[in-house]
């Protein structure tokens, strides 16, 4: 299942964090440290987040990949690879 939220108060954070299994940063922007990068990273989620500025010094290979930034096709290659991740560590049925 896979849904979208947008719009939640500052106040709700923890709780919406909570109910999410990835976190994707998506910012076109060179950035050093996103603010939604390390609010993901302090809630354990797993990160897709963009190859620029600060950002592969924040994440790590066992709980994130990372992008080519504004590469559509990498993007799509990096949710690809996660849900890869995801399900070969869930336990065999």
């Amino acid at each position: 299942d896979v849904s979208l939220k947008i719009g939640f108060s500052t106040d709700d954070l923890a709780k919406e964090l909570s109910q999410i299994d990835i976190s994707v940063v998506t910012s076109r922007l060179v950035e050093n440290s996103p603010l939604t990068l390390l609010e993901a990273k302090s809630a354990h989620l797993f990160c897709i987040a963009p190859d620029s500025g600060g950002v592969p010094e924040f994440v790590t290979k066992e709980t994130s990949v990372l992008f080519e930034s504004n590469s559509v096709s990498s993007l799509d290659g990096a949710i690809s690879l996660t849900f890869s991740k995801i399900k070969a560590s869930l336990p065999a049925e």
